[in-house]
């Protein structure tokens, strides 16, 4: 019992001596903030960390402030790292700040090389190349709303169709002459021969100051694209494997059988006319659809009084895309090397019908290979070796695409059917049928091959002599191939128009057209 109360009290009395301990007495402490190279920074902020006291250097970096020996100051300066001092027994402390090595070092791409963004006076923009991933067939269809300043316009949404942009409007008039430059590597290429995923970086220059040195050419803007290639490390393989789908915005929605016959009706009657398609005919029209050609016990006939949603018969919901990536980057001192290879495809919202004979689906199949590779011949001499190749095959419907757009809206529900319901090709009373345009007349298949190389060989004087220090030669040679081939399977199928149906049955039963 004695040692539970002297425990007791010896608690006690320790928690009055806590408690009658003096606060640690606060001093002024005096200072100065000074930069990397030691020059003086003014208007750096000096706080105390968890407490909302501090003050703000004078011109020449110097600052005083009350502190507790405990406190620690936290120093802060746009540009610069934060730094954190614990005061201590200090009464005056010396703060040398470092500059942050993105801000300082980051770099954009110019004209035949790259520069420190702060020492750009042009107006350049700088795309985050992880933007241009939106799995697309062309990296021109992904660039839309990605900068100020850059107008794209999708002007089809059939697979693998790429956009066009100018960069601050139009500026020339003409077919091609408005067109920006676009160099890839340092060469003027087509932008969409080039794989998102092989991107390294993506520059726009827009004004004068910035285009500059290509002359003429580069008064619609310049599109600066620099690839992939390898560095010294160990083998890197990274695989990407992409789904997608896409599906139209909006799709009008057309009058339905009944609507249709009310206003057609309607439109005769105002104008004094009898209407010309009486309730019996409403009747045998908004009921076809239950049988597939003639039902003798109800009389309806999908044949002679179709009920047909041409949007629906011709448009899927929705269109897929399918994506496959793999790549391969690593070198030593002496080689460094990038190399990848891609698989792109994509089908449409067209509603084909199977046929045995031939496949008349609209579809677009890409394939990419890049492979770089860096070569130090010497110490101060450098080789490039760039090979690239895409093949693309782009298989569509023998007729006219936009015949087939055209014509789906164009057609009436209660025209003609898609088909007969014995198989026979139906013909429309006016222009085409586009159920035959998309799957009765054939296909046409295109073959593209693209191949693209270039050596380049960079000579570095910095060993010459000391005047030559940061001084470089590069010379480029570059050769570029395009084969197109087209195959295609046409057919000129019969096609009839229905004006009634026999009145006696035929050996089996049935009542032919």
């Amino acid at each position: 019992m004695r040692k539970t109360l002297l425990a007791i009290l010896t608690f006690l009395l320790s928690g009055l001596l806590l408690t009658a301990a003096p606060p640690q007495k606060k001093v002024t402490v005096t200072g100065v903030v000074l930069d990397d190279i030691d020059l003086p920074i003014p208007g750096a902020a000096v706080m105390v960390r968890r407490s909302s006291r501090g003050v703000i250097t004078d011109n020449d970096g110097q600052f005083s402030i009350e502190v507790a020996p405990h406190d620690v100051l936290i120093i802060q300066f746009l540009g610069f790292e934060d730094e954190e001092i614990k005061v201590g027994d200090q009464l005056h402390i010396v703060v040398k700040m470092r500059t942050i090595a993105s801000a300082l070092d980051e770099v954009t791409v110019v004209a035949y090389g790259t520069q420190r963004k702060a020492s750009v006076i042009g107006s350049i923009s700088t795309v985050n190349t992880e933007l241009l991933k939106t799995g697309v067939g062309q990296v021109s269809s992904s660039l839309a709303g990605k900068m100020a300043g850059l107008v794209v316009l999708q002007r089809t949404g059939e697979p693998g169709a790429g956009a066009d942009f100018w960069i601050r409007g139009i500026s020339t008039f003409g077919n091609t002459a408005n067109t920006p430059l676009v160099l890839v590597d340092g060469v003027e290429r087509s932008l969409d021969l080039v794989d998102a995923d092989d991107i390294a970086s993506f520059s726009i220059l827009k004004d004068a100051t910035a285009t500059a040195l290509y002359g003429v050419r580069g008064g619609n803007g310049v599109v600066i694209v620099t690839t992939k290639r390898g560095s010294e490390a160990a083998p890197k393989v990274n695989l990407k494997v992409e789904y997608g789908a896409t599906q139209p915005i909006k799709i009008p929605k057309m009058a339905n059988t009944e609507q249709w016959i009310d206003f057609f009706n309607q439109v005769n009657l105002d104008a004094g006319n009898d209407a010309p398609i009486d309730d019996y005919k409403k009747e045998l029209y908004l009921n076809s659809w239950q049988v597939n050609g003639y039902d003798s016990r109800t009389g309806y006939d999908s044949d002679l009084y179709p009920s047909v949603d041409w949007v629906k018969t011709m448009y899927k919901d929705m269109a897929t895309t399918r994506r496959y990536n793999v790549s391969v980057s690593g070198g030593t001192k002496m080689v460094r090397y990038y190399v990848a290879g891609s698989y792109y495809f994509e089908d449409s919202i067209l509603n084909n019908e199977t046929d045995e004979r031939f496949d008349a689906s609209l579809n677009y199949r890409k394939f990419n290979f890049r492979a770089n590779t860096d070569i130090n011949i010497t110490r101060s001499t450098e080789l490039g070796l760039s090979l690239s190749t895409q093949y693309n095959i782009k298989n569509q419907p023998a007729s006219s695409l936009s015949d087939i757009y055209t014509y789906t809206l164009l057609m009436t529900p209660i025209a003609i059917p898609t088909h007969f319901s014995d198989g026979t090709l139906s013909r429309a009373l006016v222009g085409h049928n586009p159920w035959n345009d998309l799957n009765a007349v054939g296909y046409s298949k295109n073959y593209q091959m693209t191949a693209q190389s270039m050596i380049s060989l960079t000579q570095h004087f910095d060993d010459f002599a000391d005047w030559l220090q940061g001084l470089s030669a590069n010379a480029k040679f570059s050769w570029d191939a395009w084969n197109s081939a087209t195959i295609q399977f046409g057919i000129y199928p019969s096609i009839y128009r229905a004006i009634g149906r026999a009145t006696e049955a035929d050996e089996l039963g049935e009542y032919p057209l």
